[in-house]
């Protein structure tokens, strides 16, 4: 039973993080080709990794206090809306919209799902390798799309199958009595979050 549950885990990190990558490379091509400036495509970029940041601590916070599994399912629902949608954008304004909540539901699931492999295992190298597969899976699916469109539809079908697979998962939801934002916890974890502030900027400027 441990193992279907790894697997399940696995398959919905897999299958997401497969969804994000495909689209994250071709947005600003997309965007570029709805007539958004370099400024803009840099706006859009930029108003992704903002959401992602702010919807990856409010859910990691969320996942202590209230439902982990009813978290994690509204968020790949949800996502299976929002990424078709990027297809639907007339303007770069637009697109900028869809991204900014792209980057809140793509911050939600692996938030829950680290927090949940974590406690049920004590380790997570197994479960972010396969996240790893995913973003490579998805940037090489790429190359077979016919267009930007397909691209982003083919997304919204992945998080589709990850939320069918999570209705079978059995999140614990475990209620701690934790505060909104504590400094002590910011200050002991600044080196870590430092390196992968600069480690993400580096490979987002790529």
């Amino acid at each position: 039973m441990a193992s279907l549950a790894v697997i399940k885990e696995s398959a919905v990190l897999l299958l997401s993080d497969c969804a994000v990558s495909a689209s994250l490379v071709v947005v600003p091509l997309f965007a570029k080709s709805l007539g958004a400036s370099n400024f803009e495509i840099g706006l859009i970029s930029a108003v992704y990794g903002f959401s992602l940041l702010v919807s990856s601590y409010i859910s990691g916070w969320f996942s202590d206090v209230f439902s982990r599994g009813k978290l994690l399912k509204a968020s790949l629902a949800i996502a299976a809306v929002v990424f078709p949608l990027h297809a639907l954008s007339p303007t770069p304004l637009h697109l900028l919209a869809v991204r900014g909540l792209s980057g809140i539901c793509a911050g939600i699931y692996p938030t829950v799902l680290a927090v949940q492999g974590y406690e049920k295992r004590g380790r997570l190298g197994s479960l972010v390798s396969f996240g790893a597969l995913g973003w490579g899976v998805g940037s090489l699916f790429i190359s077979f799309a016919y267009n930007y469109k397909d691209v982003f539809l083919s997304s919204g079908f992945l998080f589709a199958a990850g939320f069918l697979i999570s209705l079978k998962m059995d999140v614990k939801d475990v209620k701690l009595n934790v505060p909104f934002f504590s400094w002590n916890i910011v200050r002991r974890g600044l080196p870590v979050y430092a390196s992968f502030l600069i480690r993400h900027m580096s490979a987002n400027a790529v």
